[in-house]
C-alpha cells in the first residue's frame, strides 16, 4: 500500500494546475458479504491505477499540444536579428539573361510557393526555355562568404545577340580607289614619297585609271625622274593606244630628257583629225626646227595656219622653214603675210624685215 500511495502522490504533483486535479476519486461502496471484501478491495485499487495512469497520459498529451500550437514570443524575438540580417543578404535579385527582368530569392527561413516563384519569372524567359521550376533551398549564410548568385538554366537556346565575322573581299576597282583616297591625302600634306607609293598601287590594281597614270608622271617629273615618268606613261599608252594624251606627255619627258627623236615619234602617233592634233602640230614645229626637219616644220605650220590663218607668229615660222629649204620666193610671201598679222614681238619683227631686206637685196 505505501507504494500505491507513493505513485499516487507524484501523481497529484504532477497534476498540479490541471483542470482534473480537483476530480475527487470515486467512493467505492462494496456490498456483499465479508468473504468478498478483499477481491473487492483489489478490484478498487487496479481501477484507480487504471484512472491514474489515463490521466497521466491525457496529461502528456495535451503538453505535446500546447508545445507544437504555443507561438513561443520569446524565441522569435531573439532569432529576429538573425532573420533579418538573412533577408538583407540572401533577397538580392538573380541576374537573368536579360538586362530588364530579375527574379528575388526569399529570405531564410521564409516558405515562398513553387507557384509565386514562377509568377515573377518574366514571360520572355519562359518563351526562352529557362528553367523556372527549379526548387530555391534556403541555406546557411556565412557572413565572411559572398552569397553566390546563381544563374539560370537555357535549355538549347541560341543567343540572339551572337555576332558573326563575315570576311569582305573588295574587288580591284575598290582596292585601286582605297589607294586613291590615300594618295590623294598624302598630296594635300606634300609627302610625295608616300603619294607616289599609293599612285602605283592603284595602277597596279586598275591600270585604266588614266588620271592617277597621269598624276604618277607628274610626281615623278617634279621629283626629277624623267626615266620612270616615261616609263609610266609610255606603259599606259601601250596598254591603251587611243589615249593620245598619254602620248603627247610621254613627249614632252621625251623632249626634256633631250631624245627629240623619240619625242617626234611619239607625236608621230597622234592623227591629225584628234582633239589633241593643235598640241601635237605645236610640239612637232618647235621640235622639229630645233632637229633641222624643216619639211615636218613647215607641215606643222600650215596645219596651225589652217586653224588660225590670223596669227603672224605661224606665218613668221612658215617663212623661217622656207626660207630654211631655200624657197626664197615663198619665204618672202611668208615674212610679208607675218607682218600684216598681228601677235608678233618687236624682237620677231626686227628679224623679219631684216631678212627681207637681205632677200631684196639678193634678189
Amino acid at each position: 500500500m505505501s507504494v500505491i500511495n507513493k505513485m499516487l502522490q507524484d501523481l497529484d504533483k504532477r497534476q498540479q494546475g490541471h483542470q482534473l486535479t480537483n476530480i475527487t476519486p470515486p467512493q467505492m461502496q462494496y456490498v456483499g458479504r465479508a468473504g468478498h471484501s478483499k477481491k473487492g478491495w483489489l478490484i478498487g485499487v487496479v481501477c484507480l491505477l487504471l484512472g491514474a495512469l489515463s490521466v497521466y497520459a491525457f496529461q502528456g498529451i495535451n503538453k505535446q499540444e500546447n508545445v507544437v500550437l504555443q507561438p513561443q514570443p520569446q524565441l522569435e524575438q531573439q532569432l529576429q536579428p538573425q532573420l533579418q540580417a538573412s533577408q538583407a543578404q540572401t533577397s538580392q535579385p538573380i541576374a537573368t539573361t536579360e538586362s530588364s527582368s530579375s527574379v528575388t530569392v526569399p529570405a531564410v527561413g521564409t516558405a515562398v510557393p513553387i507557384d509565386d516563384l514562377v509568377a515573377q519569372v518574366p514571360a520572355s524567359d519562359v518563351a526562352l526555355g529557362i528553367d523556372t521550376k527549379t526548387e530555391i533551398q534556403p541555406q546557411s549564410v556565412d557572413e565572411h562568404k559572398p552569397t553566390p548568385t546563381p544563374e539560370p538554366i537555357v535549355n538549347s537556346v541560341q543567343a540572339a545577340g551572337k555576332m558573326a565575322v563575315t570576311e569582305v573581299r573588295l574587288t580591284p576597282t575598290q582596292l585601286a580607289q582605297k589607294q586613291l583616297t590615300m594618295a590623294n591625302d598624302a598630296d594635300k600634306r606634300a609627302d610625295w614619297s608616300k603619294a607616289i607609293e599609293h599612285y602605283d598601287k592603284a595602277l597596279n590594281f586598275d591600270p585604266s585609271l588614266h588620271e592617277a597614270r597621269k598624276q604618277l608622271a607628274a610626281l615623278y617629273y617634279g621629283q626629277g625622274q624623267l626615266h620612270d615618268a616615261a616609263q609610266v606613261l609610255q606603259q599606259g599608252w601601250l596598254l591603251y593606244p587611243q589615249e593620245f594624251e598619254l602620248t603627247l606627255l610621254l613627249a614632252r619627258v621625251q623632249q626634256a630628257m633631250g631624245d627629240t627623236e623619240l619625242a617626234l615619234a611619239s607625236l608621230a602617233n597622234i592623227p591629225d583629225s584628234h582633239v589633241l592634233a593643235r598640241q601635237k602640230w605645236l610640239a612637232q614645229s618647235d621640235l622639229a626646227q630645233k632637229q633641222g626637219q624643216f619639211t615636218l616644220a613647215e607641215q606643222a605650220y600650215r596645219q596651225l595656219l589652217q586653224l588660225e590663218p590670223q596669227q603672224g607668229k605661224w606665218w613668221m615660222g612658215l617663212g623661217y622653214a622656207l626660207d630654211s629649204q631655200q624657197q626664197f620666193v615663198q619665204a618672202s610671201q611668208a615674212y610679208h603675210s607675218a607682218l600684216s598679222h598681228p601677235g608678233l614681238s618687236m624682237q620677231a619683227t626686227a628679224f623679219i624685215e631684216q631678212r627681207l631686206n637681205q632677200l631684196g637685196a639678193s634678189q
